[in-house]
């Protein structure tokens, strides 16, 4: 049984989000994504953020085809001892993190780099909608 993980807000879906649940399903028998808690998003994006509640959030990602579990995670440890925990043979983490510290990477068998789609992020929708 292959297993990958990926991580991340995904706070306003768009389809660079799931582009990169498209990539991550491929060539594996389970997809684990875990999400930051709303505390983490304020701590890192600042007290606008996110839109949507980490717990929206989770039952919107639970409700897309390919994606077997998700799991919300308030600190890097806590990442840590879900990528532990789980054992993924794959993580599946956007191509800006070359280079860079993964958390968890050390509990996965190999990383794979996702080139996002051009032109879709959160940050940028929400800058689209504020600008209308």
């Amino acid at each position: 049984m292959i297993k990958t993980a990926i991580n991340g807000t995904f706070d306003i879906l768009h389809c660079g989000h799931l582009s990169l649940i498209d990539y991550a399903r491929r060539n594996t028998d389970s997809l684990l994504v875990c999400i930051d808690s709303d505390d983490r998003v304020r701590d890192l994006k600042g007290n606008s953020r996110p839109i949507n509640s980490q717990e929206e959030r989770k039952t919107l990602l639970e409700n897309i085809k390919g994606i077997d579990e998700v799991l919300i995670f308030d600190n890097e440890q806590e990442l840590r001892n879900i990528y532990k925990n789980y054992q993924p043979d794959r993580l599946v983490i956007g191509v800006e993190y070359k280079g860079k510290r993964i958390i968890g990477a050390e509990h996965c068998r190999s990383i794979d780099y996702f080139e996002r789609l051009e032109g879709y992020s959160t940050t940028q929708k929400i800058k689209n909608i504020i600008s209308r």
